[in-house]
């Protein structure tokens, strides 16, 4: 007589067990897809924050360019009167 031979794992392919767990395996690839889906969705708003953040760094940068130019342009208003004044100096006392 010829023996029918059972998978090693025990189920019999189209069995209830089987179903199940395909259908176990299904879920967690669902899950999976649904996983990655978020971790898009995460990285997207990260990236926008951090595009929004750059944005306005670089508004500072501007505003403390325009900030260094107005102050060396007072520096070198300074410099050009304490030169007169120094110079009017020297002519006082050449009198």
């Amino acid at each position: 007589m010829m023996r029918l031979q059972m998978p090693l794992d025990g189920l019999v392919p189209g069995s209830q067990i089987d179903q199940s767990r395909s259908t176990k395996r299904a879920l967690k690839y669902k899950l999976k897809l649904r996983e990655a889906k978020l971790d898009k969705i995460v990285r997207a708003i990260n990236y926008a924050k951090l595009e929004k953040e750059a944005a306005e760094l670089k508004l500072k940068l501007v505003e403390l360019e325009s900030t260094m130019a107005a102050t060396d342009q007072i520096i070198k208003d300074l410099k050009t009167k304490c030169i007169m004044n120094y110079a009017k100096g020297c002519e006082d006392f050449r009198d």
